[in-house]
């Protein structure tokens, strides 16, 4: 396993979260103010916890370690994330997507964002990796509703279709 890294001549770049500022500024994807530039990064922030719990889960005996060395080890880890914690964590995410014009956008403004793509894929691998608890999530409807307008975008619903898109394996939230 290796790190995230951005590398360009001298300059090297790590942390996801990090990364997806970086990329997310220098791609116009970034807030247009100071209240909502900190508040991406907060957002920016709690998506990659819950990406990094949800990771951990398959991985309750032994982090560094494959999940299919550990898979009867971790199934107590992954039923309590489930059970527990998946609710609360998309709860606070719909909150936080109602806070901003009822959810019918993105979560700043009128403007896409690198938190919106980061929520997006963090949405995704919720509804791949553990898909009864995503269909059964009927307290996120808007939610749902901003993960099916955001993967029908064009552009990203072209990747999502082509080869360089690799599938969820079914052992991470990665």
């Amino acid at each position: 396993m290796f790190p995230p890294v951005i590398c360009n001549g001298d300059f090297h770049l790590s942390q996801t979260p990090t990364i997806c500022k970086y990329l997310g500024k220098k791609f116009g994807l970034y807030p247009d103010n100071e209240v909502d530039e900190w508040h991406a990064d907060q957002i920016n922030t709690t998506i990659h916890d819950y990406i990094a719990e949800g990771r951990l889960c398959f991985h309750g005996i032994n982090p560094t370690m494959t999940y299919y060395n550990q898979i009867e080890e971790t199934k107590p880890y992954i039923e309590r994330f489930v059970a527990e914690r998946i609710p609360k964590w998309l709860q606070h995410f719909e909150d936080v997507l109602l806070a901003n014009n009822g959810g019918k956008g993105f979560i700043f403004g009128n403007n896409l964002t690198y938190v919106d793509l980061g929520l997006m894929h963090a949405l995704r691998a919720t509804e791949s990796q553990f898909p009864d608890a995503w269909n059964n999530a009927d307290y996120i409807p808007t939610l749902k509703s901003f993960k099916d307008r955001m993967c029908s975008r064009p552009r990203l619903a072209a990747y999502f279709k082509s080869d360089k898109c690799r599938a969820f394996e079914g052992n991470s939230m990665m």
